[in-house]
Parts: C-alpha cells; structure tokens; sequence
C-alpha cells in the first residue's frame, strides 16, 4: 500500500464503522464487525506512537525521512492487569490527543498500515483502535489470524510463526491434492533454490489448510511466492495454503514422513 505522507491521516470510513459497531444489536454487530476487519486490513493508514532519537532520523525533504542503519525504535504500549499487551494506534491525530499525556506536547508517530502493525505485534500483542474513545480491541490470536487470512488472499498462501502454547494438529490429508502438488513439484524443478517439500494437513484453531515444509535456500518470499502461484488454480473447497521453512524448529517437527518433492542429485551426488 502506497503511503503518501503529505495528506493528514484521516479514516472516515472505518470512523464510521467503529462508531456503527457501538451502536450495533446482536442482528448485524457480526456484519459490521467483518467490514471493521476488512476496511482495517486492505486500506486505512493509522498513527501509531513511537520512539526514536531524532538524530538517527535523515530528512528526505517532502515530510519524507529515512531511518539510519542500526537505530532503534520502540513503541508506545498498553498493558492489561492479566498481562496482555496492545498496541495504541489512532484513526487521526483528533483520536491520538484524547490521550492526556499527547495533549500538550510534541508526539512523534508512524503511519503504520496493518502489515505494519501486525509486524510490530509479532505476535504477542495485540492491536487497540482508538483506546481512549472507540476502544476497539483485537486480540493477540485474531492479528495473527487476520494476517494469515490477509495473505492468503493477496499472496495464494500464509506463513505459519506457530507459539509454543499454541495447539496444531498435523497429519496426513485423507484426499490427497495431486494436481496440486504435481504443479508444484513441475515449478521446484525449475528452481535450484528448492531442496525437499514435504506435504501435511494442518488443524488449528479448528481451521484446516494445506501445509508445505519446505527446504530451501534463498529468498523465502520469492520461493513461497512462486509455490504458492504454482498450487493457486488447484485450491478448492475453501482450502488455504500455509508454508514454513525446514529450517524452523516447527518445520522440522512437522516434516514427518515422505517428501512429495526431493531435489534429483547430479550424476557425482553434488549437484
């Protein structure tokens, strides 16, 4: 998403869900909950406050600047009395001085989309809209779902950062999708990059999907991009399609078995 930092960040639309949500009865709170979800995924642009030494700033000129390399930034966080922690981030800078310390003082922020926020969540914590009005919470587990959906959608497939807490069952698909891993076995050919692929279904939080263990070397976007263009006409059945390296400690769990796809070694064993 194109970012462009000279317009004041403002977000009518999702404004008038969240205030829609609050005035919603049991009938369409779902509705109006999946177009808060989309609207917050696919286009607002919300301020989040952050931390940062301006001197590791480079102004680029236009409202523009650069980190440099090796600063750091850390955001502002709220924390719960059970110990959860989410991220404030503000429709407009009118929400973000409802905050009384904001008030009167100068605030450095980040326009962060919601790739951005999930990124900084990492998965631990949640998100907060607008805490000091509409105080729209999301939990740490619905961010990472969000981004996993998000991708599927955009990209063909998700990728699986799995905590140690969390529960996933993995086994062996009782319809097993040949086509779809004929293709992909066809595109690793062409692909040095690719060593093993290993095929599993994947239960978790009672969602079903596809899960590739792949070994490999490279960039893991384009190589889970290009596997993901390669299996996207076989999805069916509203399956989605999850991909982890080899090389994580859940990937090596979960690659138990046959490898549907092994890289053919040269006639000396090395290539």
């Amino acid at each position: 998403m194109e970012i462009d930092v000279n317009k004041p960040v403002e977000n009518p639309v999702l404004k008038g869900l969240l205030e829609e949500f609050g005035r919603a009865d049991d009938n369409n709170r779902r509705e109006v909950l999946e177009k808060i979800g989309e609207e917050l995924a696919e286009r607002a642009v919300l301020l989040a406050v952050m931390n940062l030494d301006s001197a590791n700033l480079e102004d680029q000129g236009d409202g523009k600047a650069v980190f440099k390399k090796g600063s750091k930034i850390s955001f502002a966080m709220l924390s719960t009395p059970d110990g959860v922690t989410y991220l404030p981030v503000f429709t407009d800078w009118v929400e973000l001085k409802k905050v009384e310390q904001y008030q009167n003082s100068q605030v450095q922020t980040l326009i962060v989309t919601f790739d951005d926020m999930a990124a900084i969540c990492k998965g631990e914590a949640g998100i907060a809209v607008n805490p000091y009005s509409h105080n729209f919470v999301i939990s740490p587990q619905n961010v990472v779902h969000m981004k996993q959906h998000k991708d599927a959608i955009t990209k063909g497939y998700s990728e699986q950062v799995v905590q140690k807490e969390t529960t996933v069952q993995i086994g062996d698909p009782a319809d097993y999708p040949t086509e779809m891993t004929e293709a992909i076995k066809k595109y690793a050919e062409t692909n040095k990059a690719i060593k093993t692929i290993w095929l599993k279904l994947m239960i978790k939080d009672g969602e079903k999907s596809y899960l590739l263990i792949v070994d490999f070397a490279g960039d893991r976007r384009e190589v889970f991009g290009s596997i993901a263009e390669a299996a996207k006409p076989y999805l069916n059945n509203g399956m989605y399609l999850d991909m982890v390296p080899y090389a994580d400690s859940f990937g090596k769990q979960a690659a138990e078995g046959e490898p549907f796809y092994k890289k053919k070694k040269g006639l000396f064993g090395i290539f």
